[in-house]
């Protein structure tokens, strides 16, 4: 059977996106399935079919959230500021997105970006300030999901 994206699906992802913004942090099942009335192991299952679809990373063999794109349940080295909260990024492009995604100002600190340099960008009006940056992908595009933690 293949995983589908219906009414269920949605709001439990919707849940995962709250708690994210909300918290900067990833949400148990048990915090979902409180949230949503559903039971933890419906949950779990959901969860394992939005991975199945990319629509979310879980942490592998778990069902433990890893990722929410473009928002990191873990520390990286790319880190976006908005609003008073903190929220890890899976890579630079992702930090620049969460500043979108949440529609507000922001600031983004990305270590280890170009040769080492650690790039700093103050986000406003939906616009990055200051001396343009460039970004280079390591693996092509269509090879991102092969290793999603990696690119």
């Amino acid at each position: 059977m293949s995983a589908v994206y219906g009414p269920v699906e949605h709001a439990v992802r919707s849940q995962i996106y709250k708690c994210f913004v909300d918290t900067g942090q990833a949400p148990t099942v048990e915090e979902v399935a409180a949230a949503v009335g559903l039971d933890e192991e419906e949950v779990g299952s959901v969860l394992e079919s939005l991975n199945e679809l990319h629509a979310i990373v879980l942490k592998r063999g778990t069902r433990q959230i890893e990722r929410a794109l473009p928002f990191s349940a873990l520390p990286t080295s790319h880190l976006a500021r908005v609003g008073g909260r903190q929220y890890w990024a899976n890579c630079a492009w992702d930090a620049l997105g969460i500043p979108a995604a949440l529609n507000a100002d922001g600031e983004i600190r990305s270590d280890g970006f170009a040769g080492g340099d650690t790039v700093h960008l103050e986000i406003r009006d939906g616009r990055a300030l200051g001396d343009p940056i460039y970004m280079g992908f390591v693996v092509p595009a269509r090879q991102w999901w092969h290793d999603i933690g990696f690119t």
